[in-house]
């Protein structure tokens, strides 16, 4: 009995131990890590807080990584990007490509071997000036892709750099022409539409968008029978939409589902929900699709969906990884989440968030941790492995 009390005692010690000393080991770990250098442009429009979500989740990743800039060898800041930067008081400024001269424009370009565009949706006059709804549209601030950052894009694919874009990169408010630029450069093209899946349609739920349920009482006899959850649909020309949980949804999350061997090799699931914004792509057979969006519709949500030209499956990251040049969008919001700015020092914890997270599947925490974290790790690792060689 008494040895049996001891063994116990000393499980003890050891569990508690360990829990102590991990993160120590961890972090120590992180420190020993060897840094990596990838010169990286950052472009996000869309930052109308401090916050700064639709990049600050890939900042974790860099500094998660330690992926430096070469000259420095410094960590990334939350700040190194080019965009729309928000200050006191309703104060902002824009620092981006459009005033540069060409010499310092093209400085910058050649130092620099991969861009990321995150999001150029913009800010809206309703979400930066406090007196104004932040739910209902309003006349945009800044934002929209424009021709010279296509033109930069051009010399990038050129120059065979790594380009990244994701939603929102071409859809509104960017002109139509830069839109049409950009698809002919990648040789992909926007549909129209954009979607997101909502927990909640009641016209109670403060994330639902005024302006969606104006336009679709427009367009259906002035109703809104919505009280579950489901997919709005929203078309360019600003149709809408929405597939109802139960009559028109057998699965009502979109689920982004990746060939068994790709995900292997990836580390992804097979399988993972996606519950956030994405657009609809069509893609020609010089582009790759890594993984596919399905939505699971009823008879009467596939009938709905086919009477508007919305197909139930689509492209959800689209690659262009050979000798020629080196590209990937991703079709959603993917970059866009609150991912605290703790703990990207400690090795390992991406791997304990994606066992915890994984239990809440349907989740954006759960995404990023089991999908977007493992995508792009693989992606920049990759890159910067293909520098180190070339430069040898």
């Amino acid at each position: 009995m008494r040895i049996y009390k001891r063994k116990k005692r000393w499980l003890h010690i050891f569990f508690f131990a360990g829990i102590i000393f991990s993160p120590i080991l961890s972090y120590f770990h992180w420190v020993l890590k060897p840094k990596k250098t990838i010169d990286i442009i950052i472009i996000d429009k869309t930052v109308a807080n401090k916050q700064k979500n639709e990049h600050a989740s890939f900042n974790w990743l860099l500094h998660n990584l330690k992926i430096v800039r070469k000259n420095n060898r410094a960590l990334y800041s939350i700040d190194d990007y080019y965009g729309f930067f928000p200050q006191k008081n309703e104060e902002f400024f824009v620092s981006d490509f459009e005033k540069l001269g060409p010499e310092e424009l093209g400085k910058i370009l050649k130092k620099n071997q991969m861009i990321y565009i995150t999001d150029s949706y913009g800010v809206y006059n309703n979400e930066w000036y406090q007196h104004k709804l932040i739910s209902e549209r309003s006349g945009l601030l800044y934002g929209g892709l424009t021709n010279m950052e296509v033109n930069i894009l051009k010399q990038y694919k050129e120059s065979k750099k790594l380009i990244i874009s994701e939603f929102n990169s071409i859809g509104s408010p960017t002109p139509k022409e830069v839109r049409n630029n950009f698809e002919k450069l990648f040789n992909l093209k926007w549909t129209g539409w954009v979607g997101r899946y909502f927990d909640n349609l009641s016209e109670a739920n403060t994330e639902l968008p005024l302006w969606l349920v104006k336009n679709y009482k427009r367009q259906h006899n002035y109703k809104w029978p919505f009280k579950k959850s489901g997919i709005a649909f929203v078309n360019e020309n600003d149709q809408i939409e929405i597939l109802d949980e139960g009559k028109d949804l057998a699965k009502v999350v979109p689920e982004i589902v990746t060939k068994k061997q790709t995900a292997e090799q990836l580390r992804l699931p097979e399988v993972i929900s996606y519950p956030y914004w994405f657009d609809i792509l069509q893609i020609d057979s010089t582009n790759t699709p890594l993984s596919i969006y399905h939505i699971s519709a009823t008879a009467r949500g596939d009938s709905i969906m086919k009477r508007n030209g919305i197909p139930t499956t689509f492209p959800a990251v689209i690659e262009h990884y050979e000798n020629d040049y080196k590209f990937y969008y991703f079709a959603g919001d993917f970059a866009d989440n609150n991912i605290s700015r703790n703990w990207s020092h400690f090795s390992g914890f991406p791997s304990i968030k994606s066992f915890f997270s994984s239990l809440k599947n349907g989740d954006r925490e759960n995404f990023y941790w089991n999908y977007y974290y493992p995508l792009m790790s693989d992606i920049l690792e990759r890159y910067h492995d293909g520098l180190q060689t070339s430069r040898r």
